[in-house]
Formats: structure tokens, sequence, C-alpha cells
């Protein structure tokens, strides 16, 4: 698509409470935009784009989206009619609209503010759920994929509008889910072709940053563990850790053994580093049962099981300012009445700041 076809094809519309949507005049980082686009930033959720220029611009934190739709309908009776579908979405988040007025595709970037952290990959059933949810779409094809490095999904589907004297025309939808520590981000093309192969899909899709990004957060490791002094420490594997270090102590009496019943309350504080030396903080809370018994010469030596949430807490360099949860699990071997072999895992999310020298991290 050329650029006076896109000035003929475009509507932005941007959502997400208490989002700051402002347009620059130069691209991500200071990168100058292609000819003809100018570039978007909502501060919040730290994402800049660059769309076509020639649009007419609405904030819909001002102006109701009734009215949005209303002028919308002047130049794409049949694009209107799909935002009007999504009307009660749009009325509780919309923040930022934007139409050339002889549009004939657009695209919606849609923030979500509720629920834990979507990681979109490897999930086509909660991303069809979201869709169907906010944007009416209920028969959608999921893949996974990378937006500003961090994982996504790829959504696409047809949906039937209709064109009067009982006919309908097929509005093709392709977008990208990406998740944020708020929620779910959703940036969606819509138009009369499919919108995977049209190159301004592509320009935008490409030039999406993400000044903080929400990914996997997956970490194993195994090492000892001072049954007196509650220090572990050991080596550990996944999302670019290498090592970790800490303390742990009980809160209570002897554990319980596992079962139906609530264990003693733990606690501990890990320091997980990279191969770098940079270290993400991490807090556990949690609760801690016996789970079994194994024999040492005359000693009957017993094994505990740790499970409850961390949180992450902030770290240093690339980690600095970190933010994340999930579950945390460990698993206790005493060896002798002074030492212990631990096995230890977290697995969540992680949402990092974007700095210069600092990859998006992946799991």
């Amino acid at each position: 698509m050329s650029v006076p076809a896109v000035r003929k094809a475009l509507v932005l519309m941007t959502a997400g409470l208490a989002l700051a949507l402002t347009a620059q005049p130069v691209g991500a980082h200071g990168a100058k935009p292609p000819e003809g686009y100018h570039t978007v930033t909502v501060k919040l959720r730290g994402l800049k784009m660059a769309v076509p220029d020639g649009c007419v611009e609405l904030d819909l934190t001002r102006r109701p989206i009734a009215e949005f739709i209303r002028q919308f309908k002047k130049s794409n009776p049949k694009g209107a009619a799909v935002a009007a579908q999504r009307r009660d979405f749009l009325a509780t988040n919309g923040l930022f609209a934007a139409f050339d007025p002889d549009a004939k595709a657009f695209v919606t970037v849609a923030a979500t503010t509720t629920g834990v952290p979507l990681i979109p990959t490897g999930h086509p059933d909660a991303v069809q759920a979201l869709h169907a949810q906010n944007l009416g779409i209920t028969d959608s094809q999921v893949a996974d994929a990378s937006l500003a490095g961090a994982p996504a999904a790829v959504v696409t589907s047809s949906t039937q509008v209709p064109s009067g004297k009982g006919r309908s025309t097929t509005l093709h939808n392709s977008g990208h889910v990406v998740a944020t520590k708020d929620g779910a981000l959703q940036i969606d093309f819509g138009e009369t072709k499919d919108a995977s192969h049209d190159e301004t899909v592509r320009t935008m899709a490409a030039s999406v940053t993400l000044d903080h990004v929400t990914v996997p957060f997956e970490v194993t490791g195994s090492g000892t563990f001072g049954t007196t002094t509650g220090e572990l420490r050991g080596s550990a594997s996944g999302s670019g850790i290498v090592s970790f270090a800490g303390t742990s102590e009980l809160i209570g009496g002897q554990p319980p053994s596992c079962g139906p019943g609530p264990g003693t309350p733990a606690r501990a504080s890990n320091n997980l580093a990279a191969a770098n030396g940079d270290v993400v903080n991490t807090d556990v809370s949690g609760t801690v049962c016996q789970s079994g018994s194994h024999r040492s010469g005359n000693l009957i030596l017993f094994e505990f099981d740790t499970t409850g949430p961390y949180m992450i807490t902030g770290g240093t360099g690339c980690f600095t300012d970190a933010t994340g949860s999930g579950g945390a699990t460990g698993h206790v071997s005493i060896n002798d009445p002074n030492s212990a072999s631990i096995d230890i895992g977290d697995h969540g999310t992680i949402t990092l700041e974007k700095r210069p020298d600092c990859p998006y991290f992946r799991g």
C-alpha cells in the first residue's frame, strides 16, 4: 500500500484506563518515523508506534465514543459498524481515536487493566477469549510471535459486516497481543483485504517499541541449605539466571506432614544472579510441610516441601526496578543435623524496563 493509499486507509483507536497518549515529531528513541508517518506514544504502557499522517484525531477521555462512531460513519460506515460492536469496551477503556475521512481500513491499540499478566505465547484459548470479550471476535486463529522483543501472539480472523440490501462485506482482522505488567496490550488491524500482507500493517507493527516488557520468569536451581543458619545458595538455570543465594526461616513450630491441612508458615529472601552479575531480588512467602524421610546410618532424616507466591522487589543492573510475581516451590532434604540439599523453582512473570545495553529479558 502506497503512502497516498495509506492516508485513505487508517483508523487508530488507543484504549486504556488512565493512559497518556501524545503525538511526537520523531520516532521511538529519537529515530525519525517513515515518510508520511508520525509517532504516537502511550506513556503509561510505554508504547511507541509510527502511524500515517492525515488522520482526524479525537480524545475519547473528553468526547464520548458515540461521537467517534458518528464521525467515523460519515467516511466508513462498515468500519463504524465494527466500532459500534465494541462500544461498551471503548466507552470503558477508550482514550484516543483517529481516522482519515476516506478510511477503508483501521487499526486499534487497546490496553486492558484487569487480571494477572497474560503471556500470550502458548495460550491460544486465552487470546481467543480476550478477543471475544473485548472486540467481539469469536472465530480467530492464534500463532506465537514476537513484538518489540517481547513474546506475543498474532491473531487473524474474518468478520462479516452488513453492507446493505441483504449483502455483507468480509472484514479481515490481524493483530498482536503482548503482555504488560497491568494486563494485555492489543494492536489490531482491520480492512477489507488480508491485513497480514499489507505494507502499512507491516510498517506499523515493525515500528512498535515498548519501554517495559513483561516476559516469562522460569528459574530452577539446586544447592545447599544451612539448617541452623537458614542460608541457601546454589546454581540455577532458566531466564538467564545462573546462581541464587539468600535466607529462609520458619515462622512457627515443626512442619506437619504434607496433607490436606496447612503447613507451617515460612518466608525467604533470594538474590538470583545472571552471568554478568546483575541480580534480581525476590521475596517468597508460603508454607512448609514434611514430605518424607530417609535413613543415613543410625539417623532418620526428614524431607520438606515448600510452596507459595514470590514477589520480585527490584534488583541491580538490567534488573533495576524490575517487578513481577508467580509461584515458588522448594524441596529440602536433610543431609545431617547442620546441612541439607535444596531444590528451588520460580514460575511466573517479570517486567523489565528497557535500558541501553540491556536486551529484552527472554525466558
